[in-house]
């Protein structure tokens, strides 16, 4: 179904989401875009590719049952029925033309989007093409791993999205770095530029980095990339092939897989808990690059604890593993940093076994797309010429602009402004988050970063997706966890980002969510 029907859903419109989705199906049905006898995806799957509660999708099919439109064969599965449906249709309409009478079901915007939002639509290559096999290992692996959150709508009570870091930048201050930088673009010059980056910038990031992460680097050991996800491509390109392991978190961010898994790499998944990736579970794994994001991570919101950091590089040099540590959300802590693995691999003479990667995205915007990089002397090289042959050097306008930022003191001074309206907000997240009663959540409190994560225990057996549906029905935006879980272990929470909500509105929207949450609860009961 996936490469035949588009379904487009508006989480606003006075009908529910399942009869949304049973009305399209009904006229993909009609319009023979699905024919009689053609096996439907199972529960699991349909959920997965419109990235919707299981429950969602069993109150879908089985409304198309009752239509007739569809015929459940048990232990084979969901058919288009073969029948005439002349007489369903009337029952069909008028169940349809009552939801959307139903004063219950008021739209609070007319705000819509198409599923699945992560890449478009499901993808089939055309066959009769010759693709390369990166490109059919591409394909397949964006179709197998279709979930984003932010899907395209405003909500009130977000808890999705850190964006708003870009608010607490303007003011006076900020619109006098613009105009002088603007001013400034007429004598940059008009040629090729470093592919490393400016050295003046490179100069000044390094510089930062030894004073807030005392990782003792140079200008020369850095280069500036098209933001955090470019570090992991490039990587990507240069270390792994179809017979690479590399070790990834679980759950995990669903950007590092893709990087991975699109060069044709066996991805092992070693779980976390609150100190981060259980390093017990690496005694006996063999793989040629381990992807840590060690503060902060993301999806969990987890930071690793020294000891483990310390265990990995025992781990790394034993085994000869290339690590590469994901800093994409470093920096802002609320207690005292752990020493990053870049800085223990440099203490312990072990720095050829770890890259260090980073972006700015986080304390100014995803639209700067600026990032940095630290590879081993060895790796450098080969590093800078595919660097260069994938973009040829990272825009200079972007750079001039973060080198400006330095150059002021604005960049250092807008990031203490950040993260100290980031720990009263994560205080005040904290505060809401103890009153929830405790036989329904559990939540270890972040130590750095914008995301707290809290679990449903598992006796509730709370389905997050469908509280990202109703939540989005009640103008909440969280991101749910169970997606990123690529094992069969999955575990269900919700992540709340802090930093994109003043007090107040965190206040209120944690108490509509908790009344959310608990009707997801009451319904399993029913």
């Amino acid at each position: 179904m996936a490469h035949k029907l588009t379904l487009n859903l508006d989480v606003f419109s006075p009908l529910p989401l399942y009869l949304q989705i049973a009305s399209q199906v009904k006229t993909a049905i009609e319009a023979n875009r699905l024919s009689p006898g053609e096996k439907l995806p199972s529960i699991r799957d349909f959920a997965k590719q419109l990235q919707l509660s299981q429950s969602t999708i069993r109150e879908a099919l089985d409304k198309l049952i009752e239509w007739k439109l569809v015929i459940s064969r048990p232990g084979s599965g969901n058919f288009v029925a073969k029948a005439e449906r002349n007489h369903t249709d009337t029952a069909a309409n008028e169940v349809l033309s009552s939801a959307k009478d139903d004063p219950t079901n008021s739209q609070i915007d007319q705000s819509s989007f198409s599923l699945p939002t992560f890449v478009g639509v499901l993808h089939d290559l055309d066959p009769s093409i010759h693709w390369s096999r990166h490109t059919q290992r591409a394909n397949q692996s964006f179709n197998e791993h279709p979930f984003h959150p932010w899907w395209n709508t405003q909500l009130t009570y977000d808890f999705r999205s850190w964006e708003s870091s870009f608010d607490f930048m303007q003011g006076p201050r900020w619109e006098k770095i613009i105009t002088s930088w603007t001013a400034k673009l007429n004598a940059l010059p008009q040629g090729y530029s470093d592919a490393a980056g400016l050295p003046e910038l490179r100069r000044k990031v390094a510089d930062w980095l030894n004073r807030t992460r005392s990782l003792n680097c140079s200008a020369d050991d850095l280069l500036i990339t098209t933001g955090a996800q470019q570090c992991r491509d490039l990587i990507a390109q240069i270390a792994i092939d179809e017979e690479s392991k590399v070790v990834v978190e679980e759950p995990a961010s669903i950007t590092d897989i893709l990087a991975y898994e699109t060069r044709g790499a066996t991805l092992i998944h070693i779980a976390q808990d609150r100190n981060g990736i259980k390093t017990e579970l690496l005694k006996d794994v063999k793989a040629d690059l381990a992807h840590i994001i060690s503060t902060a991570n993301f999806p969990t919101g987890y930071c690793l604890s020294e000891t483990r950091r310390n265990q990995i590089l025992d781990w790394a040099e034993a085994n000869q593993t290339l690590i590469v540590e994901d800093a994409y959300g470093a920096g802002f802590y609320y207690n005292n940093p752990e020493a990053t693995l870049y800085q223990l691999a440099q203490q312990r003479n072990l720095a050829d076994f770890v890259i260090y990667h980073g972006s700015f995205s986080q304390p100014f915007m995803p639209a700067l797309r600026i990032g940095y990089a630290l590879v081993p002397p060895w790796l450098k090289h080969i590093y800078f010429r595919t660097k260069w042959l994938n973009d040829r050097h990272p825009s200079t306008i972007t750079q001039t602009l973060l080198l400006e930022l330095f150059s002021d003191g604005f960049f250092e001074d807008h990031f203490l402004k950040l993260t100290a309206a980031a720990a009263q907000r994560r205080k005040t997240l904290l505060k809401e988050l103890t009153l929830w009663p405790v036989d329904l959540v559990h939540f270890d409190e972040v130590k750095a970063g914008f995301h707290q994560s809290i679990w449903f225990k598992p006796e509730k057996q709370i389905d997050d997706l469908l509280v990202f549906e109703r939540a989005m029905k009640e103008d909440i935006g969280v991101i749910p966890l169970s997606p990123y879980f690529l094992s069969d272990e999955k575990r269900t929470g919700l992540l709340l980002n802090f930093l994109g909500m003043p007090e107040k509105q965190i206040t209120d929207g944690c108490r509509k969510l908790l009344s959310v949450i608990l009707s997801c609860s009451n319904s399993l009961l029913r």
